[in-house]
């Protein structure tokens, strides 16, 4: 018999043996038991609110599979807002600039958020949202929040906007995240985004005006 062999064996001996089995079962008892009580527990909250309603055996056993159900679809969509956000800080952090040329940093913001008019009459909502997003990071420019290079990403950005204002800096965050699937991830920007993109940004470019 080879050694592989030999340790299956005895794997199989120890698996088999009383001891493990009752060991086996009691750990299995155990969290039925526990199971069992939260759910008694719950449809004991349950009964206060609702003192008509009879509590069996079945019931008890149905309110453990929903709470199971339940508890399933949470953590499957907890795993999935952790994943979005780790996703969405590596398409932040990736480098990535959003300014692809020098002479777009001597644009004003007024050209910009005109060339992004023109590219809307167009239907060229791709082109005119990414416009839009240089207009807004010119704007902080110009008031000294950041200081737009070709070099730097929006992460860079983001960074440098946290210190100004945190709130900013989140907002930003967010407008920088479809600056980056248009970019980058080949999204195409239907009307109703972009429209919807612009009010957002020059809504927060007119407020910050007003309250400056």
């Amino acid at each position: 018999m080879s050694q592989s062999e030999k340790a299956r064996q005895e794997l199989e001996n120890i698996l088999n043996k009383e001891e493990y089995q009752v060991y086996y079962e009691e750990d299995q008892n155990a969290l039925v038991f526990l199971l069992r009580k939260g759910g008694e527990w719950l449809l004991q909250q349950f009964q206060r609110l609702f003192p008509n309603i009879k509590i069996t055996e079945g019931t008890i056993d149905v309110t453990l599979y929903i709470a199971g159900a339940i508890g399933l679809v949470l953590l499957v969509w907890f795993l999935f807002l952790i994943q979005r956000n780790l996703n969405n800080n590596s398409t932040l952090r990736a480098n990535k600039r959003p300014i692809d040329h020098a002479h777009e940093l001597e644009w004003s913001v007024e050209r910009h958020l005109k060339e992004s008019e023109i590219l809307k009459d167009k239907e060229e909502y791709t082109q005119a949202t990414r416009h839009v997003f240089l207009a807004m990071l010119l704007h902080f420019d110009n008031q000294q929040w950041v200081e737009a290079r070709v070099w730097k990403t929006n992460w860079d950005y983001y960074d440098e906007l946290k210190k100004v204002n945190e709130s900013w800096a989140k907002q930003f965050y967010e407008l920088a995240l479809l600056f980056d699937e248009i970019t980058y991830g080949n999204r195409i920007v239907q009307k109703e985004e972009f429209d919807s993109y612009q009010h957002q940004v020059l809504g927060w470019l007119y407020q910050q005006e007003e309250s400056s």
